[in-house]
């Protein structure tokens, strides 16, 4: 069982990696004038990728997780967490580079698509089935 949760767990990042990469260079960003900052484009843009709120969508599947810890084996906890260590990190390298270079459209877009690919992790590791 914890195996068939594995592979779809990874079958699922992996579709929305290749989801989020679609939509990070389809995503249509409007440009941004030199004041706003580089979370109010990430704000602006979760509305269109579906997410309007996404520090409350973010805790809440994050609280959902947390609840379901007991019902999931501790190899698909790791994997889960492993998955949005990496998440976050790569979310910290882009923002770094968008900060050096706030005008860069595809930082942007890529910075987003991150924060999506975050968010479809946890609500695929919410729905996890849980161990036998």
């Amino acid at each position: 069982m914890a195996a068939a949760a594995a592979v779809l767990l990874v079958s699922s990042i992996l579709t929305a990696y290749l989801v989020g990469r679609h939509q990070a260079v389809s995503a249509v960003l409007e440009p941004t004038p030199a004041a706003a900052t580089a979370s109010d484009v990430l704000l602006a843009s979760f509305a269109e990728l579906g997410v309007h709120d996404y520090e409350a969508t973010r805790q809440q599947l994050l609280d959902v997780i947390e609840q379901r810890k007991g019902e999931l084996s501790p190899a698909t906890m790791e994997v889960v967490l492993a998955n949005l260590r990496l998440i976050d990190d790569a979310m910290a390298e882009i923002a770094a580079a968008l900060g050096e270079d706030p005008g860069n459209e595809l930082l942007r877009k890529r910075l987003v698509a991150t924060y999506r690919r975050q968010i479809n992790l946890l609500e695929t590791a919410a729905i996890l089935p849980s161990q036998a």
